[in-house]
């Protein structure tokens, strides 16, 4: 009779459990953690313990998220919403609330002033200054802006020189000091506003070019916004002095090379040199 072959030779033989003694105890940390993160679980997490309920008697083992306040929820994009405080819609009767609020970023003109709509064109956006409907100018046409595609005609109605305005965007100053002393009135001298004022737009240029070359730099980077906004941090007049374009860079740089390089030639044969004038591009 052939020998009978144990069940248990194939089949993979389960882990023993192991068992600690009083001198060797077992971490609790090292057993293998049948516990898996899932998005209920980090969710869970990241509650406040009052906010999560305990498991029902209806069989359920799991807590659930108690739902917050919905007024506290709606805090969430409320800059999105439109403000129509102080507005006195018995003026504005060719206007009404738009159908919906914004979607996506709000511009910033609109801390200034109501965005409305028209009644006859709902899909037509304008834009009401503040401080003109406040002192009824907005009764004679002033103030009043179509926003539907762009916002700048807003922008320069509230950086013009007169009360209630002179607001420019945020991150953005007046353009210098001379013009921020005459927009608020302040009387100064002639010795002092000469002193102030003469802004270099050559010496700005060549002292970029000349950091750029030094430093071994792509021409191209003069063109992103951060180095612009850099600039412009220093002194916006050094922003509006920048090129465009690259490739005005490079002719300036070019036409630089040749002047210096003009400039040598006459030094060495100590003949008479006009020089040669850099175009500004």
């Amino acid at each position: 009779m052939p020998p009978k072959r144990r069940v248990s030779d194939g089949a993979p033989r389960p882990k023993k459990r192991a068992r600690g003694t009083a001198s060797q105890p077992i971490a609790i940390d090292s057993q293998p953690s049948q516990y898996t993160h899932t998005f209920e679980s980090r969710l869970r997490e990241s509650q406040p313990e009052d906010a999560i309920a305990a498991p029902t008697d209806d069989g359920s083992e799991q807590a659930t998220i108690v739902p917050s306040d919905a007024h506290e929820d709606e805090a969430f994009d409320a800059h999105l919403e439109d403000n129509f405080d102080g507005i006195d819609w018995s003026r504005l009767p060719r206007y009404t609330k738009p159908i919906a609020t914004f979607l996506h970023k709000k511009s910033w003109v609109y801390r200034h002033g109501y965005r409305v709509a028209h009644r006859k064109h709902p899909t037509r956006i304008f834009w009401i200054c503040h401080w003109c409907h406040k002192h009824k100018l907005t009764d004679i046409g002033r103030g009043v802006y179509n926003t539907s595609s762009a916002c700048s005609a807003a922008a320069r109605h509230l950086s013009e020189d007169k009360p209630g305005h002179r607001i420019l965007a945020p991150g953005k100053t007046s353009v210098g000091v001379y013009n921020a002393l005459t927009a608020a009135k302040i009387p100064i001298s002639q010795a002092v506003a000469n002193q102030i004022s003469g802004f270099s737009n050559q010496r700005s240029r060549y002292a970029v070019v000349e950091w750029l070359v030094a430093n071994n730099h792509p021409i191209s980077e003069l063109e992103t916004p951060a180095f612009r906004r850099l600039v412009a941090i220093a002194n916006p007049l050094a922003e509006k002095a920048l090129w465009k374009s690259h490739n005005s860079v490079s002719r300036y740089i070019i036409q630089l090379f040749d002047w210096r390089s003009a400039t040598r030639e006459r030094r060495k044969s100590h003949t008479p040199f006009e020089g040669l004038e850099i175009i500004s591009m």
